[in-house]
């Protein structure tokens, strides 16, 4: 799944990250797996209420900066 409107990959579960993979993947994958992808969509709170703060809304007209 690259993009989607239907699908959330939040809701996926490590189980069924790592069977997709066993299935799917030809030999060892070093780096993903099924609790890697959880930590994936893990944002910590600074950052977090920082992007909530932010009320434009982007467009290639007028980009939205966010320093670091």
């Amino acid at each position: 799944m690259i993009a989607s409107d239907t699908k959330d990959p939040k809701s996926l579960t490590p189980e069924v990250v790592d069977k997709y993979l066993a299935e799917n993947v030809e030999g060892e994958n070093r780096f993903y797996e099924g609790i890697i992808h959880l930590s994936m969509f893990a944002v910590p709170k600074y950052l977090r209420k920082a992007i909530e703060s932010i009320k434009d809304i982007a467009t290639l007209e007028k980009p939205v900066f966010m320093p670091a």
